[in-house]
Formats: C-alpha cells, structure tokens, sequence
C-alpha cells in the first residue's frame, strides 16, 4: 500500500508499508472426539477475527498441505475422501454455522491411533495453520 502526501509548501512525500493478514482458526467439530482409523473425518473450520466474528469467504482458499504426527517430526500425504477436495482444497461452504467456512472430508485410512493435525495454508496469509484430530 502506497500513501502519498503534500505538505502546504507544494513538496510531496511518499511511503509504501507492506500489510500482513492473518486469520485465526476456529473449528466447527469436536477436536478431541476420535475417528477409527480408515474412516472420514469431516475437518470444518471457520476464519475468525480475535473476538470470534467469522472472516470465512469464497475468495480466501484454504489448502490443505500435509498431516502431522502430534509428537513426530514426520508428517504425511493428505489424502481427501473420494476426490471430495480437489487440488487439497477444502470446500467453502456458506451454510457451515449459518454463515459460512471451509470443509474437508479426510481419509483417515493407515493412520495409527493417536493425535494428529492437518496443516493448511490461506491465500494471502504467510502462515501455516493447523487444525488438531484424533484417530482410534
């Protein structure tokens, strides 16, 4: 963003500043009730200001970009249910919480039994998020 001034004299200044957004997550599912492994964990989310208002829209994709081993410095493919999410895009959903997030039908399929998260990243947000899930 570049701002332009002019003082009363005619001379003129300029001065770009770089902005940063951020989002916070807020999940729309029980974090910490567990899925047996192989089945489908449906990841639901919504963008959130400090104060929870929701940030969620159409124009800001969310790209799920691997799964971590809560505890293990390995992390994994993500693999969506039945190309349910194509490209590792969750789905914007606009009737999730009656106004709107993003959707992601996870395979759960040779996971073993412990915690785990799915990060993502957010167009226009430098930071890799992540959300935390549980497998039994």
């Amino acid at each position: 963003m570049t701002h332009t001034a002019l003082d009363p004299s005619g001379n003129t200044a300029s001065d770009t500043q770089t902005v940063t957004v951020t989002y916070a997550v807020c999940p729309l599912y029980d974090v910490a009730k567990p899925v047996k492994s192989g089945s489908t964990i449906p990841i639901k989310f919504q963008l959130c200001t400090a104060a929870g208002g929701n940030l969620s829209a159409p124009t800001v994709v969310a790209t799920a970009t691997g799964i971590r081993f809560v505890g293990a410095a390995t992390t994994g493919e993500v693999e969506d249910a039945g190309n349910a999410n194509p490209d590792s895009n969750f789905r914007f959903d606009a009737t999730l919480a009656g106004t709107g997030g993003y959707i992601f039908n996870l395979k759960t399929t040779g996971l073993v039994t412990g915690s785990y998260q799915i990060l993502f990243t957010l167009t226009g947000d430098p930071t890799v998020h992540d959300l935390s899930f549980v497998v039994r």
